[in-house]
């Protein structure tokens, strides 16, 4: 994936696999699209992604982007609102699976 890093590894004594991922550039690959690729190939591996975590903060079109393609591929009306589309990326992306995730304190513009 363009304007990624990425390395994983197998942790034996927890029986789970971890992908560690920088996403460098989110015009060449938005978080989405690296989410969706990992579920992929861990799929085509017989797994499944169990979460996901944000370190550090993010622009708010991160997640109003990643709203509108997990919206668009559910069926769900295209004029949701800004914190529809949030609050779906945020359950869609896994990222309150491990633990609790307040978008309010990642995200970049509501910080400022």
């Amino acid at each position: 994936l363009k304007g990624c890093k990425a390395i994983g590894w197998y942790i034996k004594e927890y029986e789970v696999a971890q992908v560690s991922m920088n996403v460098t550039d989110i015009d060449a690959t938005p978080v989405h699209i690296a989410y969706e690729q990992v579920c992929r190939k861990a799929r085509d591996r017989g797994v499944e992604v169990t979460g996901s975590e944000l370190i550090g903060l993010l622009p708010k079109r991160v997640l109003t982007e990643a709203g509108k393609y997990y919206g668009a591929r559910s069926g769900l009306p295209e004029n949701m609102k800004e914190e529809e589309l949030i609050e779906l990326a945020v359950t869609s992306l896994r990222l309150a699976d491990l633990a609790p995730f307040d978008y309010r304190k990642r995200v970049i513009e509501y910080l400022i």
